[in-house]
């Protein structure tokens, strides 16, 4: 609706969260240019199953250059557990931590007669004033998951059983259908019929109407005014 697409990858055995980005569009470049961050801190994963969205296209080719064909090493479509991918679990928590807060304030400032959001302008204005905080308030969850014990793993956080993974130096070079299955999440609805269209907004500004814009790194109170 306003054109802000988050993406994110789960590393299936520690349940680290590796990237979480919001970004203007879900072209196949963008969602390289956040795995290729992930894979920078992380390193190459053996193995990456994702849906046949055709914004995973560059992720499956750099895996496959990468770690070689007949491997398995980028898998798509869903297996029978498909509602418990942890991915798919995990974005219930994003909206609800980080989300869901700006769909409130979009959707009151579209009640209000202040927010177009098929006015181009008004879409970019939006973009420019609150990408910044969707982005911020993303890291911040992707930290305090990282960090935080989890229960069926003696409260190990998924930052240390990614980090003691390494230490022990496993490599998963065949995995199975269950792979990045969460046993222990819930059950979610399956979105397997859900088509994304493609996202991309233009700058509908010239450099003298950007350069009369204020600064966009203030906090998000004052961005709201209160």
């Amino acid at each position: 609706r306003w054109r802000i697409v988050v993406s994110g990858g789960v590393d299936g055995f520690s349940r680290l969260i590796v990237y979480l980005d919001a970004s203007t569009n879900n072209r196949a470049l963008t969602v390289l240019h956040s795995f290729i961050s992930a894979v920078g801190q992380y390193g190459v994963p053996s193995q990456v199953r994702s849906d046949k969205g055709g914004e995973n296209v560059m992720v499956a080719q750099f895996v496959v250059q990468t770690n070689g064909v007949n491997r398995n090493s980028h898998m798509t479509g869903r297996c029978v557990h498909n509602q418990r991918y942890r991915i798919e679990c995990l974005w219930r928590d994003v909206y609800e931590n980080v989300l869901d807060l700006y769909y409130t304030i979009f959707m009151q400032m579209e009640a209000e007669g202040i927010l177009n959001p098929d006015d181009e302008i008004e879409l970019y204005s939006l973009h420019r004033c609150f990408m910044p905080h969707t982005q911020h308030g993303l890291h911040c969850f992707k930290e305090a998951w990282n960090n935080h014990g989890l229960r069926t793993s003696s409260h190990h956080t998924p930052l240390q059983l990614w980090l003691l993974n390494e230490k022990e130096g496993r490599d998963f070079s065949e995995v199975g259908d269950d792979y990045g299955v969460d046993w222990e999440g819930p059950h979610t609805p399956s979105t397997s019929n859900v088509s994304i269209p493609e996202v991309q907004l233009m700058c509908p500004l010239n450099a003298e109407d950007l350069a009369a814009l204020p600064n966009t790194d203030v906090p998000l109170t004052q961005a709201l005014g209160v």
